[in-house]
């Protein structure tokens, strides 16, 4: 019997069609673009440009659950990171402990959309402003259904269009802002890549390919490659996003656009036994709202081990499984950092599953027979859902 294994994120990838780089700025009207070599790139050219504005801030407030690039931003525009707990039972930052670690020294709160579920930008906004500093929204795992939709509402915005994102080409981030003024200034931080458009197309070839079921068993058994890890690994240098990558991303909102929800739908309606928790339900969100992938908390580390281990095979994953205090390569650089209960609590217990177009529905199906059956169990929202 063949192997058969789908990637825990990523659909496929929408190259062909090329636009004018005018389409591009239209597509986000009225926020005005800068556009990176990546994510990461983009928020270390935002955090450098406002470093130099504002100096001499240089702090930076961050989850203490989140992605590693973030510190590796944070790094390379000199800004020293201050980590905050989570909300109890929520992928959102703990509003009092925010306010406890601003201080005139303070640049700027970071609020993840982390999978899409869209952060508390709200008062994480205005407890910035009244400290003098910038919200900035780190949409990298969501985008909106809808242009002007009012998904984005920090004073910035980054966006990645990476591998697995839900927006991709593997490669490339933006920065928006209303102020032309900050775009100008961070689109002075990039340098010109190199074109290698040919070889870029290959690998977005490849990775179309390899993404399948029946082959995704193979780059996922090359330790090599780190398909599923989580370390910090240091930014070296930030770049333009390839005017090769630009011309494209107006194809892949479109096709991201497109898709109906119909995954995350399904989720939503199944039935979950064993006291694990729908926690897109429990951030107030419609079944259809489209995530990157789909968040569940189960009881405890052990049942959430177990989940993801038989489930390993249709894309279930811990996602990045431990805070940043605890990812490899950043124990010494944040020691004395915590001790963040609630977001090692969290992380312990946070089992993801895909959304992407490679997902069927006898996929969904054999997910449904091992976490359903019972009740759909969902905890009271709490505060705004949606900013």
């Amino acid at each position: 019997m063949m192997p058969y294994r789908i990637p825990p994120a990523g659909s496929h990838i929408h190259w062909s069609d090329v636009v004018d780089e005018a389409a591009v700025r239209g597509l986000f009207t009225p926020w005005e673009g800068a556009f990176f070599d990546s994510g990461t790139a983009a928020l270390a050219g935002l955090l450098l440009t406002l470093r130099q504005r504002m100096a001499p801030r240089d702090e930076v407030i961050l989850a203490a659950y989140n992605c590693p690039d973030m510190i590796s931003a944070a790094r390379y525009a000199g800004c020293v990171p201050r980590l905050v707990d989570l909300a109890p039972g929520r992928p959102w930052m703990e509003l009092a402990q925010v306010e406890r670690a601003l201080s005139p020294r303070t640049l700027a709160v970071v609020a993840v959309d982390l999978f899409g579920i869209p952060e508390r930008i709200g008062p994480l906004r205005e407890l910035a402003i009244d400290n003098g500093s910038i919200c900035i929204q780190d949409s990298a795992q969501g985008f909106p259904q809808r242009a002007g939709d009012g998904t984005w509402q920090g004073d910035a915005v980054i966006l990645s269009f990476g591998r697995g994102k839900p927006v991709s080409l593997l490669a490339g981030g933006a920065v928006l802002s209303r102020d032309r003024g900050v775009i100008r200034d961070v689109a002075r931080t990039m340098a010109e890549p190199p074109g290698q458009e040919r070889q870029h197309a290959r690998r977005v070839a490849a990775y179309n390919l390899l993404r399948h079921p029946r082959l995704y068993w193979l780059p996922a058994s090359l330790p090599s490659l780190g398909l599923g890890t989580t370390r910090f690994e240091p930014l070296e240098a930030i770049g333009a996003m390839p005017s090769w990558v630009k011309r494209r991303v107006p194809t892949a909102v479109a096709a991201y656009r497109a898709r109906s929800g119909g995954i995350e739908a399904q989720y939503a309606a199944m039935g979950l036994t064993g006291g694990l928790v729908d926690l897109a339900r429990s951030c107030g969100l419609p079944p259809a709202a489209p995530l990157s992938r789909y968040p569940l908390l189960a009881p405890e580390a052990a049942s959430r081990d177990a989940l993801c281990e038989r489930l390993r095979n249709f894309g279930a994953s811990p996602f990045y499984g431990r805070i940043l205090p605890e990812v490899e390569g950043l124990e010494e650089l944040l020691a004395g950092a915590g001790p963040f209960p609630v977001a090692r609590e969290f992380a312990a217990r946070l089992l993801t599953l895909p959304t992407h177009d490679g997902v069927r529905a006898t996929d969904v199906g054999a997910i449904r027979r091992v976490l359903g059956g019972g009740p759909l169990r969902t905890m009271k929202p709490v505060g705004e859902s949606a900013g």
